[in-house]
């Protein structure tokens, strides 16, 4: 237990550190003791080996830190060991904050152990995937104040590279920065980062989910929110015919009309914002009337490819009808063309259960 609520790598020598003493409490033994039992344990569960300059414990296998785990979501009380030495991942996927949204069977993270979720955190390998799960978990499973003590513990936090979304409105690093501006920790920085995002993916794929949530929108200062409205309406939808061409080329022929869910998305967004001048609306139904007329293309060449195939199946199951057609052998004409060793392999066939079968 020492060694996994250190993540697998204990310092060998005196500990006095709050994970250390955590264990100590949770087992109800005193740390020098339980110190004093690892090398008993030495070449069996547990191994010594050297760490740059020092030497530490780890686990012989890590599969045992594996069955720790296992075991230890069963024992509620021992969930401080769990948050300290679970992966990174195993946390982000199954645990949520006391207070945030109620997940059925998901271990909840005590207010008291912010801290050390926090640090989990913001100590984390910086790449896309793991990025992702951190975002993910800030916007969906913590609290506020977790999100404020993550943000001011490691304020590059933000700025970690991760994947885009199919809709900006489904992106958590976007919806984490708009939860940051609402508490009022987002630096200007990133707000101007994230304007700068939610514009050009509005502009150049006429993604415009985020205006359906007001945190999103207000991460944008109101100026420049009305710019880019004035932008969008007046050469925005005029580029739409173009993407429409590109989604019908993408498109799912057993699904067509899912090709242009984002596009009908933001018109309908569009529409929902204010009342539209004549010219607008005009673009508008210009742009549905494109999309309908790409969908029925699409399902008529999928017919059209049915038949061809369909011919083509005819085409071969005529031919064994052929074959069977043909005039059977005769038992002479048979015997003729059997092997003359036929009747000798069958008489002398070596057994299956030899030593070199």
């Amino acid at each position: 237990m020492l060694i996994y609520v250190h993540q697998g790598v204990l310092p060998r020598g005196e500990l006095s550190d709050d994970a250390s003493v955590a264990i100590s409490v949770a087992m109800d033994t005193p740390l020098p003791r339980i110190q004093a039992s690892l090398p008993q344990l030495n070449g069996s569960f547990v191994q010594v080996v050297r760490s740059e300059a020092s030497e530490v414990w780890t686990f012989a296998h890590p599969t045992i830190s594996d069955a720790l785990t296992v075991i230890l979501e069963s024992q509620p009380h021992m969930i401080e060991a769990l948050v300290r030495g679970a992966t990174i991942e195993k946390i982000l996927s199954d645990f949520v904050c006391e207070g945030a949204q109620v997940l059925t069977d998901a271990p909840e993270i005590p207010h008291t152990l912010d801290d050390v979720l926090v640090a989990r955190l913001c100590t984390a390998k910086d790449d896309p995937r793991t990025n992702f799960a951190i975002f993910s978990f800030l916007n969906n499973r913590a609290t506020d104040e977790v999100v404020r003590k993550a943000i001011s513990a490691d304020p590059t936090l933000l700025s970690r590279e991760t994947w885009r979304t199919h809709r900006l409105s489904a992106n958590p690093k976007l919806r984490v920065h708009a939860k940051a501006h609402r508490l009022g920790i987002l630096d200007a920085e990133r707000r101007e980062w994230a304007s700068d995002f939610m514009e050009s993916v509005g502009r150049d794929d006429f993604d415009l989910s985020f205006t359906d949530h007001e945190d999103m929108m207000a991460v944008i200062p109101p100026t420049r929110l009305f710019e880019m409205g004035f932008r969008l309406g007046s050469d925005g939808l005029e580029r739409l015919i173009p993407q429409i061409k590109t989604a019908a080329d993408d498109a799912d022929e057993d699904d067509p009309e899912s090709g242009f869910e984002h596009i009908s998305a933001s018109i309908d967004s569009i529409e929902n914002i204010s009342p539209l001048s004549g010219r607008t609306r005009a673009l508008i139904e210009n742009a549905r009337q494109h999309m309908a007329e790409a969908i029925k293309a699409i399902e008529r060449r999928k017919e059209e490819r049915e038949e061809d195939h369909s011919d083509e199946w005819d085409v071969m199951a005529s031919e064994p009808k052929k074959l069977s057609q043909q005039p059977q052998e005769t038992v002479a004409e048979t015997e003729k063309k059997r092997s003359i060793f036929a009747d000798v392999d069958q008489g002398h066939k070596l057994p299956l259960h030899g030593p070199n079968h």
